[in-house]
């Protein structure tokens, strides 16, 4: 299976745009918000391809953490 590397820059871009929707919820409603974001984008794949792509997701978030960590500049350990 290949996956299509987005252009970072338009990533971020809608993240900026999507971010100021989130701010002020409490962190569990945010979840509840990517989790259902996360299920509709996986609906929108054949069956058999969503494990997989579920997969890739998390290694991808995983990567992610330690970049936003750093950027936040919070939870430092």
């Amino acid at each position: 299976m290949s996956l299509i590397t987005p252009d970072p820059k338009l990533v971020g871009e809608i993240v900026e745009r999507i971010r100021p929707l989130l701010a002020g919820y409490h962190p569990a409603v945010q979840g509840a918000v990517c989790a259902d974001l996360l299920a509709i984008w996986l609906a929108g794949h054949e069956h058999a391809l969503r494990e997989a792509l579920l997969t890739a997701h998390i290694v991808s978030v995983r990567e992610l953490v330690p970049v936003n960590v750093a950027a936040m500049g919070v939870f430092k350990r």
